[in-house]
């Protein structure tokens, strides 16, 4: 009886409540900006990296990659993506 009770108000409250996509393009964009800005910009360029897979067409995403890239002195790394960029645009 008393698991009964246990999955009714499971059940219940699962109803209630809503979840949010934090993964989405707003809060990845969100997020990576704030990372930018708190100079975290190793962690920055994850978030970017995601972005611009979410919106490939967001130049934004790809200039803020690139500046991530340049801060935390991955220039190889910026350089290449550059690149692809510029392939992905042809």
């Amino acid at each position: 009886m008393k698991s009964f009770y246990i999955t009714l108000i499971l059940i219940l409250l699962s109803l209630f409540v809503k979840s949010q996509n934090i993964f989405d393009s707003t809060h990845t964009e969100k997020y990576a900006n704030y990372l930018f800005e708190s100079k975290q910009y190793k962690l920055a360029i994850s978030e970017y990296e995601r972005l611009v897979f979410l919106s490939p067409s967001n130049d934004f995403a790809k200039l803020q990659l690139l500046r991530s890239y340049r801060k935390s002195e991955q220039y190889g790394n910026g350089i290449y993506k550059l690149g692809l960029f510029k392939e992905s645009n042809n």
